[in-house]
């Protein structure tokens, strides 16, 4: 009688999970190791899967072979389309618990659930900041070394974040993907459009610990902040008085010089400061109370 040969079994090291071929868990023990043998010639970055290798290789040639079947919008990987896909439903199945913030996916999830943690392991040997997660110390690091290995194929700009490469590429090629679903207008990046939406809910999630004013962007409330630290380095040079940041003694100067370069894009009207500006806008939008 004919016996069954036994097929051989690989162990992980680490987890002890089983395969049945050594090149799989070749493979696995990288999950692991870390280990990215595969390397980007362009833009040195490295994976560890050939698949994740040459999805990346489309980036840089401008390949998107996947296509939305709603908009005809094109990707160069599989799972941009697929996350992509998400927001034409509008639905956010994932849930924070802590602030009630809901995202498409399940990492978004868990990446924003770690800012309501002080759990941060990862830390700059150079000047002591610490983050969450690892790549974005190591994206941290470059703003020590000046690396940036990310360069623009038209103008030749350089950027240390792969992710800047394709919002820049925008202000040549004028695309705008990101429309509001209130009042149709598009930005080029989705971080824009977020600011914007805040214009028709009226919402002001950044309260001051202070003295508990609210805002509706994050940068306004950096700006507030200051007032009560009395940091104000920028002065004006025609009548002295101070400011918190560079953008904001280009605004007041205006009113020394009289320009009104701030354009309403709904009825032409001219401001001098873009606070003056957002809250014009309003106006054109009945539906939304205002305090």
């Amino acid at each position: 009688m004919k016996t069954e040969k036994k097929k051989k079994i690989f162990n992980c090291e680490y987890c002890c999970k089983e395969f049945l071929y050594n090149s799989d868990l070749i493979r696995h023990s990288r999950t692991h190791t870390g280990e990215k043998p595969y390397h980007c010639d362009v833009c040195g970055k490295s994976f560890a899967f050939s698949s994740g290798f040459y999805s990346h290789q489309r980036t840089h040639l401008g390949d998107k072979p996947y296509h939305c079947e709603l908009c005809d919008k094109k990707f160069a990987q599989k799972s941009g389309l697929n996350r992509h896909k998400l927001r034409h439903t509008n639905k956010k199945t994932y849930h924070c618990e802590t602030c009630g913030n809901t995202f498409y996916e399940k990492y978004a999830l868990a990446r924003h659930q770690q800012i309501h943690t002080e759990n941060k392991p990862y830390q700059c040997e150079v000047c002591g900041r610490s983050f969450f997660q690892n790549n974005d110390l190591a994206t941290h690091i470059k703003t020590h070394t000046g690396e940036k290995p990310f360069s623009c194929n038209i103008c030749g700009k350089k950027f240390s974040r792969s992710t800047h490469l394709p919002s820049h590429l925008r202000l040549h090629t004028g695309e705008k993907p990101y429309r509001c679903e209130t009042c149709g207008k598009t930005f080029a990046q989705s971080s824009h459009l977020y600011t914007h939406k805040v214009i028709h809910t009226g919402e002001k999630r950044y309260r001051c610990d202070v003295c508990g004013k609210t805002f509706a962007q994050r940068a306004h409330l950096t700006g507030h902040t200051q007032l009560h630290g009395g940091d104000q380095p920028y002065k004006c040079d025609i009548c002295g008085k101070g400011f918190a940041f560079n953008c904001n003694l280009n605004d007041h100067k205006l009113i020394h010089s009289g320009e009104k370069p701030h354009r309403c894009d709904v009825c032409e009207k001219a401001f001098t400061d873009r606070s003056t500006l957002a809250k014009h806008r309003r106006t054109h939008i009945p539906d939304v109370v205002y305090e």
